[in-house]
């Protein structure tokens, strides 16, 4: 069983969020792994990132410790954060950026299951994920229910 080789992604795009958004999906992270530096301007999270690039239609399947970063951050506004309690799990769904259209700034909003979000306002594009060498296997592959919609007719 081969481990993952470890990834230093970064994003100065809206593409480039989205490239990250998929490679974070379903990492998980305590409330306490959550960090906003004002001075440095730098939002982080510390997460066990699933390794969704690697072939997985056999077990065992691996997360890997990874680090999440935001550069550039003005300011943080979060909604159903469950901050009373630092050992809460949260789940990372995506990240997207939101900006206008010749503009360098925007909103980079991270979204989290239990409609969890936390909208980071931001100078510019500036995002890295970056893999430790610490990984490990797991039997559990993350699923997501979709609603299907009826069709009207």
């Amino acid at each position: 069983m081969k481990k993952p080789s470890p990834l230093r992604l970064y994003a100065e795009d809206a593409e480039g969020v989205e490239i990250i958004s998929s490679i974070s999906q379903d990492g998980v992270a305590k409330v306490s792994d959550l960090s906003f530096e004002k001075k440095l301007h730098r939002f982080s999270i510390e997460m066990n990132r699933f390794n969704w690039e690697l072939p997985n239609s056999k077990k065992p399947y691996f997360r890997t410790r990874s680090l999440l970063a935001v550069y550039g951050v003005l300011n943080v506004r979060a909604r159903n954060l469950p901050q009373q309690s630092s050992d809460a799990v949260i789940s990372l769904l995506a990240i997207v950026f939101k900006g206008e259209e010749e503009q360098p700034n925007g909103v980079v909003n991270l979204q989290f299951a239990n409609n969890v979000e936390i909208e980071l306002e931001v100078e510019c594009v500036d995002l890295s994920l970056i893999d430790s060498d610490t990984s490990w296997p797991t039997l559990k592959k993350p699923k997501h229910k979709i609603a299907a919609k009826k069709a009207k007719t």
